[in-house]
């Protein structure tokens, strides 16, 4: 009889879970507490009630987990998801990325080619002009990512963002993530991107509720809807500048050795990822 009645309390108590919860896992939850208490039954009362105790004193915190599970979830199908399924991006058309044609390949490994040989340069062949302290001197390479980041980035912005644009801006982000180190503005560079992905989900919020963002933006929206790897290569070409921060104070001639070989690897783990038909 007390087994019945503790069985049937703990029916009871899971129709406090979500409904998508308890469709899914609420006959197996109860199949497990009978068959606990079954074989507590043998031994005791007691024991019976000990198992019983036992899991109706964790409910409550697994009762917050599911519903907050079910919450989040919940919250990302409502925002991010319907930007994906529901936005007039879709439907698209295929990538035409690194994964499916030579010309794209070499374009989206040009900026880590590029930043790689440029800095072995600097270190092993060190030209005339280059200054002595030139690795501390983040201000001085301002001119390589003028003429060579800013403007790949700034021509893919204009025509939508492709992927071969992602890895410029990674570039920029990381420069400007120097020279606020260099001048002490690293809080603050950290609250610009935190506006920005504030401005961003707003952005995302308007374009699903209210009024479609502008062609521009769709566009840029379209090509990070398409393949969300896109990211990944933007952060991935914060690597070079990283990699002469983790460098710093050892350019001899014993340890330049390792400086190469990571921006070697570097390199060459872009190029696979690029190429890869499972990326994306």
């Amino acid at each position: 009889m007390i087994l019945t009645a503790m069985l049937k309390l703990y029916q009871l108590s899971l129709y406090t879970f979500p409904a998508k919860f308890r469709s899914a896992f609420a006959d197996e939850m109860v199949e497990v507490f009978q068959m606990q208490l079954e074989q507590q039954a043998r031994e005791s009362v007691w024991a019976m009630l000990l198992v019983s105790f036992q899991e109706f004193y964790q409910l409550p915190l697994a009762l917050c987990r599911v519903h907050l599970a079910a919450w989040r979830k919940k919250l990302v199908g409502q925002s991010l998801w319907q930007f994906v399924s529901r936005s007039p991006f879709h439907p698209l058309e295929p990538a035409n990325d690194g994964r499916f044609s030579w010309r794209q390949t070499f374009l989206e490994s040009m900026p880590f080619a590029v930043t790689s040989a440029a800095l072995i340069t600097f270190v092993y062949i060190r030209p005339e002009w280059l200054p002595a302290d030139w690795q501390r001197q983040w201000l001085g390479l301002g001119w390589f990512v003028g003429l060579f980041a800013l403007p790949m980035f700034l021509l893919g912005l204009a025509r939508g963002m492709p992927r071969w644009a992602f890895p410029a801006g990674g570039l920029l982000l990381s420069y400007s993530q120097l020279l606020a180190q260099w001048y002490h503005l690293t809080f603050f560079w950290a609250g610009m991107l935190l506006a920005v992905f504030a401005l961003t989900m707003m952005a995302i919020h308007t374009h699903l509720h209210s009024q479609p963002l502008p062609p521009f933006l769709r566009r840029i929206g379209q090509s990070i809807a398409l393949d969300w790897t896109r990211l990944a290569f933007g952060l991935y070409a914060m690597l070079p500048f990283l990699i002469m921060t983790a460098f710093d104070g050892i350019y001899s001639v014993q340890r330049t050795p390792y400086l190469a070989m990571a921006l070697v690897l570097m390199t060459l783990a872009g190029l696979v990822s690029i190429a890869s038909k499972v990326a994306g």
